[in-house]
């Protein structure tokens, strides 16, 4: 059953993000029509349609479950052969990363997209004129299907029963858009635009060589459980013989920092570092799986945008 579960990419929702402010907002302006019978066309254990007393729902699914909570599912593969004329889909599509499928050695037929959900998002936006979907928290900044996309919502809490994978909530509407609204929870951040202006501003390139076991700036790539640990810290801190040419989530970097300046250097790192994580929210670095206690998800931070801090404060402390 779970190696079924992992082929079709199938998580089952236990917990409701459709309570929340920013779903209510977008929810209520749909028309009362369109939501008269509304769709569910990855149903699996019928969860989601629980959620919603008083509407009705048509339920599909390819392998559906024996317990539907009472709700009649009509099994079919959606993603061939899409349910037509329907106003509103709200769903929890299945989940396959490309690279995943490669190593549980799984067929994977849609090699256009890096994971199985975007392919769902393609046929319910083509053929449906409102969509909620829980996906993977990295759609955020993904790029794709962002024309009509209205609301993004990041759940940061324990969404199913049987994976820790951080989800959003994606809202997307008919009406043409260039940007979209980005809430945590209930918390409203601002618009995508905006959080984008926050990033660190990219400067002359000092080529800095990552993953030099003898560099004299140390990086640690990912929050730990407690709280937003990524940092900067002298590279004697981090052991040489823990660098590898594969690392991700430590790294000692070869920088020209002459050596009296480097305390200094790391300090306005870690400044900029923690004004970038609060300005944006995050939105730009990765989930990692699992929350830490403050009820964020841990994040990773790239060895580009590590590139870009490191860049920006040598120009700063250099004048340029």
């Amino acid at each position: 059953m779970q190696d079924n579960k992992r082929e079709l990419g199938k998580y089952y929702t236990i917990n409701s993000p459709f309570e929340l402010e920013p779903f209510m907002d977008w929810f209520g302006l749909i028309p009362d029509d369109k939501k008269a019978r509304m769709l569910e066309p990855f149903a699996g254990a019928c969860n989601i349609p629980l959620f919603f007393t008083g509407y009705a729902f048509d339920c599909f699914d390819i392998a559906p479950p024996q317990d539907t909570n009472g709700y009649n599912v009509v099994v079919r593969d959606c993603i061939k052969d899409y349910p037509k004329g329907y106003g509103v889909a709200i769903t929890n599509p299945p989940y396959l990363g490309k690279s995943s499928a490669a190593r549980r050695h799984i067929g994977y037929p849609y090699p256009e997209y890096t994971d199985l959900y975007m392919k769902c998002l393609e046929v319910m936006l083509g053929n449906t004129d409102y969509v909620a979907a829980i996906i993977p928290d990295s759609f955020i900044t993904s790029g794709l299907f962002v024309n009509r996309l209205d609301t993004v919502i990041s759940l940061t809490f324990s969404l199913f029963c049987d994976t820790d994978c951080p989800v959003c909530l994606a809202l997307f509407s008919p009406i043409q858009t260039d940007d979209f609204k980005y809430y945590v929870m209930d918390e409203p951040c601002g618009m995508f635009s905006e959080l984008k202006e926050k990033e660190t501003p990219e400067s002359k390139d000092y080529k800095w060589i990552f993953n030099d076991p003898d560099g004299d700036i140390g990086v640690i790539c990912i929050d730990n459980t407690q709280g937003p640990s990524i940092r900067f810290v002298n590279g004697s801190e981090i052991g040489r013989d823990t660098i590898k040419h594969s690392s991700r989530s430590i790294t000692r970097v070869g920088s020209g920092v002459p050596t009296e300046s480097l305390d200094e250097f790391l300090a306005l790192a870690n400044e900029e570092l923690a004004r970038f994580r609060n300005d944006t929210h995050d939105i730009f670095l990765t989930s990692f799986k699992g929350l830490r206690k403050d009820g964020r998800y841990r994040r990773r931070i790239t060895f580009e945008q590590v590139r870009n801090i490191l860049n920006f404060i040598m120009g700063k402390i250099s004048g340029c």
